[in-house]
């Protein structure tokens, strides 16, 4: 249907034009010749003599809307459709970035956070136990239970906490509490909140030997929880 509509338009506008070309010739010679081999002499014949041209102006000017108004329905949908996506892809781009730039963040807190004044046997001993997994296995079980007992306490201790949840932009008056974070991409952090600059929340987590901190945009904060007793 708006195919057949859209060739009714052409064809009225066609022959409002030649209807327009038939009274520049009537006209003058001249006349017909100038409007048919110069562009936009039609505007300048029409304006000089309207009272003649204007019912061939309307008509062919009728068709060319219905044809325009047509046409511009039909790629309306394929342009919005193209839009919805270039957004789409905008936002995933987006949020890989932000994750990628999370990911960043850790790797540049352990490496801050890491002992910088191993003596050679603390060096030789980890790289013994980062080489050899059966390494770790035979270490002697008291040393083990000693080093997991404050990360295990503190699990179970976090484990039994109700957490309650709390709004991102009032967390400055939680800085120094153990929290729960929740990202957009699902993924949930557990640390201490040790302070807010702009829009980013850092959090300090305790690790066996050590700790690293992390920072999370407000924006890629789905839920933050209290885990405070």
């Amino acid at each position: 249907m708006a195919w057949a509509i859209m060739i009714l338009g052409i064809i009225v506008s066609a022959v409002g034009g030649i209807w327009l070309l038939v009274l520049a010739f009537k006209r003058s010679i001249v006349w017909g010749l100038v409007v048919l081999f110069v562009p936009f002499a039609s505007l300048v014949f029409v304006v000089k003599y309207w009272n003649e041209t204007k019912t061939a102006f309307l008509v062919s000017l009728g068709g060319y809307v219905v044809y325009a108004g047509m046409f511009y329905g039909m790629i309306k949908p394929r342009i919005e459709n193209s839009l919805v996506a270039m957004q789409r892809a905008q936002a995933m781009h987006e949020r890989s970035r932000h994750e990628n730039d999370a990911t960043a963040d850790d790797l540049d807190a352990i490496r801050s956070n890491a002992p910088k004044n191993a003596g050679p046997e603390n060096t030789a001993a980890a790289a013994a136990g980062a080489a050899s997994p059966a390494a770790i296995s035979k270490a002697p079980s008291k040393s083990r239970t000693t080093d997991k007992a404050p990360e295990v306490a503190s699990a179970n201790a976090a484990s039994s906490v109700k957490p309650s949840v709390i709004r991102v932009r009032n967390a400055k008056n939680y800085i120094g509490q153990p929290m729960r974070v929740t990202g957009t991409n699902h993924v949930v952090r557990e640390g201490t909140l040790r302070d807010v600059k702009g829009d980013a929340l850092l959090f300090e987590r305790r690790l066996q030997g050590g700790s690293m901190t992390f920072r999370m945009r407000s924006t890629d904060i789905a839920r933050l929880e209290s885990l405070r007793r």
